[in-house]
């Protein structure tokens, strides 16, 4: 548990840092960031060292990519929010099944394993960038608001089991979760100025896509016979482990940002 905390302070102190410098070094950092998700993902399933390589160089290229030659309007077209819209069905109905199709394909993992990274850390790198650090940080105390308080309330009150996927995860904490989401946006859209309207409709929805996001990686792991994405992380396992809900809820939040910023 010591070491859990302590990796926590020093992660969110390290996201606060990358937030506030923005630009180039927050890229590079997210290009890191992806080629070590887009890793765990590929060796959660196969050993293959040709097919991690691919997954990693291409993972970083893509993210360079699309952070530095689309412009905001790309992300905007219908052809790309259609696509979002089907990566987001394709998730939920696995989950709905509870079975992850694990392709045998090398290619169709590659394409997994570059895709869930690429796409969800894009979009966090276009919210900061055209939002500004405020509405980042907003969508990120989501995040954090509702994974502290889901893991202290359900550990404190949880006893109704909200799914088998995770059989730690309650009911309860799930709630705990939405209101401690609600708290801390609401306490940082009062100190900066962002509306009241958006900061609850970021507290409640991000947290529920978190926690779906959450559900689907534990049941990718499930289905791969792990329990961490790997071991990189004191206390917390992968940086798949820390950032899957952030890259399933930031699309969503970025066409929120869109309507009501």
């Amino acid at each position: 548990m010591i070491a859990r905390i302590l990796s926590s302070v020093a992660m969110i102190a390290a996201a606060l840092f990358l937030l506030f410098k923005g630009g180039s070094f927050l890229l590079t950092s997210f290009a890191v960031f992806g080629a070590i998700m887009s890793w765990e993902i590929v060796r959660a399933k196969s050993q293959s060292r040709s097919l991690q390589v691919a997954a990693i160089l291409v993972t970083i290229g893509l993210l360079y990519a699309l952070s530095h030659f689309w412009t905001l309007r790309f992300w905007y077209s219908p052809i790309v929010i259609t696509l979002i819209i089907l990566l987001y069905a394709a998730m939920v109905f696995e989950l709905g099944r509870k079975y992850i199709l694990l392709p045998d394909n090398p290619m169709l993992l590659l394409i997994r394993s570059v895709v869930i990274p690429v796409v969800g850390l894009s979009f966090v790198f276009i919210i900061r960038e055209s939002y500004g650090v405020w509405f980042a940080l907003l969508f990120f105390c989501a995040i954090w608001g509702s994974d502290i308080a889901a893991l202290l309330g359900g550990k404190t009150f949880g006893k109704t089991r909200l799914t088998d996927i995770s059989p730690n995860k309650t009911i309860e904490g799930s709630i705990f979760g939405i209101v401690g989401s609600l708290v801390l946006t609401a306490s940082l859209a009062a100190g900066v100025g962002i509306s009241v309207k958006l900061a609850l409709i970021t507290g409640i929805g991000v947290s529920v896509l978190a926690q779906i996001g959450d559900l689907h990686e534990s049941l990718y792991k499930r289905r791969c016979g792990i329990k961490d994405s790997s071991a990189i992380i004191p206390g917390h396992g992968g940086v798949y482990d820390r950032l899957d809900s952030t890259v399933f809820s930031a699309p969503a939040y970025f066409y929120v940002l869109g309507l009501l910023a």
